[in-house]
């Protein structure tokens, strides 16, 4: 019925091997012993991907779920696309992506 069918393709570093608990406690600095990421709270864009990926911890502290946005140029047909016909618009977009990211470690 799909409520357990889980974002795999999202979760995922750039590197393109699926998320570590230990990657994840490192990002939100609490211990993170396993996680899920349901395909339901996955959303895919023209020009990016996310899910809501849900944290199990020991620590009372550590957050529920975070917001997981992930962003490779060359998984996204869009993308593909954009760099042979407007190759001007893309970088356009890369810059708008690096301002995106700043906001989001500051």
């Amino acid at each position: 019925d799909g409520r357990d069918a889980q974002a795999t393709d999202i979760a995922r570093g750039l590197d393109g091997q699926p998320l570590t608990a230990e990657a994840l406690s490192s990002a939100v600095n609490f211990p993170v012993e396993s996680y899920d990421a349901p395909e339901a709270t996955a959303c895919r864009f023209m020009m990016s991907e996310a899910v809501r990926i849900r944290l199990r911890s020991p620590d009372n502290g550590c957050p529920p779920s975070l917001f997981y946005k992930r962003v490779v140029m060359g998984d996204l047909e869009h993308a593909r696309t954009k760099a042979a016909t407007a190759p001007i618009k893309l970088g356009r977009d890369v810059k708008s992506y690096q301002v995106s990211d700043a906001l989001c470690v500051s």
